[in-house]
């Protein structure tokens, strides 16, 4: 069995082709294109036909050489980079270097895996962070706006200035300057274009959660709509994948890191090597879960008195135990089971309607 390992940089890929032996057979290198990964693993599967190859996760660098080698019927993986450092740590670092370490960790077989979700998946994880970003964008935009109105002394009462109510008051605004005036329409402009866009996106969402299985039994826990739910549906991909709740929430960062000598017990931050984007989501659901449940507001108000009214930390626990319910109704495909059915329906409706 021939191992291939790659190193994949933003222009160009450096390939170590390595044998059972930990012989180098060839060296070379590509272009970062879908052109020259796809002639790659061709060449690749015509010179060695049993081989395999290992990419380090890299940004989105990786994806073209992923997929070009796996249509081409190559098993390849999908290597954690922090985790490879550990393993096969040198002093000297180079493509060329970094890459025979690649192809020697898959000869051994001791890659330190990353999932890599399927394509339908992918595509669903792509518009979720697109929404994510879209109103990332919009809200530096409506940031500039309030800088600009407190250069000038300019109150506004309306909290939302994307809204048509604050488009309309932004309206009616005229800055003694005819510069800042002028910035200032551009910002609202920008503002009401972004909307469009994040609206745009998230009837894209609604009409992948009428179709996705986990989403729609996702929606009938309180706190979470059908943009959180795909959120979760595209960021899990297969719960097969965690044999136990505690492995999926310590995947999302919602557990303190422990640090145990003798009968001495110490426990941290939450940890940073994590799914950030899961870790925010199940927070902010939990926010409105205790509001809607009577079952997570009590154990939200019991945390609370034992961490002395300390409400961040409160709902960090209250996430944490919404993850481990979906956990167990993604595990047993299942709804939620103190859901309300009136909520709940609503929510089927918006997905379904759009």
């Amino acid at each position: 069995m021939r191992s291939i390992g790659i190193d994949v940089g933003k222009k160009k890929c450096v390939v170590a082709v390595m044998d059972g032996k930990k012989r180098i057979l060839e060296e070379f290198s590509y272009d970062n294109t879908v052109e020259a990964a796809t002639a790659c693993a061709r060449e690749m599967k015509r010179k060695y036909r049993r081989c395999q190859a290992a990419i380090e996760s890299t940004g989105n660098h990786w994806l073209k050489t992923y997929e070009s080698f796996e249509s081409s019927g190559i098993p390849i993986q999908l290597a954690n980079p922090r985790k490879m450092k550990i393993i096969s740590s040198t002093h000297a670092k180079t493509d060329k270097i970094d890459a025979r370490k690649i192809a020697d960790t898959l000869r051994t077989g001791n890659i330190p895996p990353c999932h890599v979700a399927a394509p339908n998946v992918r595509d669903d994880r792509q518009v979720v962070r697109n929404r994510i970003a879209l109103v990332q964008d919009r809200t530096r935009v409506i940031n500039r706006v309030r800088s600009l109105l407190h250069k000038y002394d300019v109150a506004l009462v309306v909290s939302q200035l994307y809204s048509p109510k604050g488009q309309s008051k932004l309206a009616e605004i005229t800055l003694p300057r005819p510069t800042d005036d002028a910035t200032l329409r551009q910002h609202s402009r920008h503002i009401a274009f972004l909307t469009k866009e994040i609206a745009a996106t998230e009837e894209q969402i609604r009409k992948r959660a009428a179709t996705n299985t986990y989403a729609l039994k996702l929606m009938s826990l309180p706190g979470v709509d059908a943009f959180t739910a795909m959120l979760l549906a595209s960021e899990i991909d297969d719960i097969r994948r965690f044999d136990r709740p505690n492995k999926m929430v310590s995947w999302a960062g919602m557990c303190p890191t422990v640090s145990q000598s003798g009968d001495s017990l110490y426990y941290g931050r939450m940890k940073i090597e994590a799914n950030r984007m899961v870790r925010w989501a199940m927070i902010q659901s939990a926010y409105s879960a205790v509001r809607a449940d009577g079952k997570l507001k009590a154990y939200y108000e019991r945390v609370l008195k034992r961490h002395g009214g300390n409400n961040a930390v409160t709902i960090t626990h209250v996430a944490n135990k919404m993850l481990h319910i979906v956990w167990y109704m993604l595990q047993r495909d299942e709804q939620y089971s103190q859901t309300d059915e009136d909520l709940y329906s609503r929510k089927l409706e918006r997905v379904t309607k759009g």
